[in-house]
């Protein structure tokens, strides 16, 4: 997760089908001194291509995106087949365990992401 040389997290990975929500994670994630370069996806397969090419150290993956069996299916994927630690988000806190047994991290509520994973980048290093 994270760069042991610098305490980076080097590349973030943000998948996450509305373009307001991606800009906000981005405007966020800029501003954390930690965090080097941003790579962003509007969906399962741009997001897999993504993770091939660039080899993120952690994502933010929105659990419905755009359905919530894309999302589910790139947690998994992200999780399993590339060892990358997912941070999901979503409006309902209902789809928390569905996220969490794919193999996310951590489930973060929409309403407090910025908040949350703030604390959550925090704790990986």
């Amino acid at each position: 997760m994270r760069d042991e040389n610098n305490g980076a997290l080097r590349q973030v990975l943000i998948a996450v089908s509305d373009q307001r929500v991606r800009a906000a994670l981005r405007t966020f994630l800029t501003a954390n001194p930690r965090v080097e370069s941003i790579i962003e996806a509007y969906g399962l397969d741009s997001a897999l291509a993504l993770a091939r090419a660039r080899t993120p150290t952690i994502a933010v993956v929105d659990v419905h995106l755009p359905t919530r069996n894309d999302g589910l299916s790139l947690i998994r994927r992200l999780s399993h087949d590339f060892a990358v630690p997912v941070v999901s988000i979503g409006m309902e806190s209902s789809a928390r365990r569905s996220a969490l047994q794919a193999g996310a991290i951590r489930f973060l509520e929409k309403a407090r992401v910025v908040d949350d994973l703030f604390d959550t980048l925090n704790a990986l290093g």
